[in-house]
C-alpha cells in the first residue's frame, strides 16, 4: 500500500471519530479545529520508529554526516529516492534538481543539491563495501 492510500484511511477515520472537525487545515490533530504541536509529532514518530524497530544510530558517509531518524528524515528520504529513480531510469539527477526545489519549497538550489552529495556518498559506501567484502588478490 502506498502513501496516499494510507492518508486516505487515515483521513477517512479521522473524519469518522470526529465528524465535526472534517475541515480542520491540519493533517494530524490533536482536537476539533487543533494541530499537533511539533514536540507531539516528534513523540509520536519517536515511538513509532522504536516499535517498528526502525532506529538508526548517526552515521558518516564519505564527508557526509547523517543524523539519527528525525520527522525531517522523511523529507531526505523523499529527495533522495526521487533522485535515485530518476538515475535508474537512465537521466543525469541533475535534471531532476529544478521540480524537486520548487517542489520541496527550496528558494535555492543549492539546498536541493545537497541531496545530489547523500546518492554519491551512498555509491561510495557500496564501493567500499565491495572493496572490502572482494579484495584485489594479485
Amino acid at each position: 500500500m502506498d502513501v496516499a492510500n494510507h492518508l486516505s484511511d487515515y483521513l477517512v477515520l479521522r473524519n469518522t471519530l470526529l465528524p465535526e472537525d472534517n475541515q480542520n487545515p491540519y493533517l494530524l490533530v490533536s482536537g476539533p479545529a487543533k494541530g499537533l504541536h511539533n514536540q507531539q509529532v516528534r513523540n509520536y514518530f519517536h515511538q513509532a520508529i522504536k516499535e517498528i524497530g526502525l532506529t538508526q544510530a548517526k552515521q558518516i558517509i564519505g564527508n557526509t554526516n547523517i543524523s539519527g531518524t528525525t520527522p525531517h528524515s522523511l523529507r531526505h528520504s523523499f529527495a533522495v529516492n526521487t533522485l535515485r529513480r530518476i538515475k535508474e531510469r537512465g537521466d543525469s539527477p541533475q535534471t531532476g534538481l529544478p521540480v524537486l526545489a520548487v517542489y520541496m519549497g527550496h528558494k535555492k538550489y543549492t539546498y536541493t543539491i545537497y541531496y545530489l552529495k547523500l546518492i554519491d556518498a551512498d555509491q561510495h559506501r557500496n564501493l567500499v563495501d565491495f572493496m572490502i567484502k572482494y579484495p584485489l588478490r594479485l
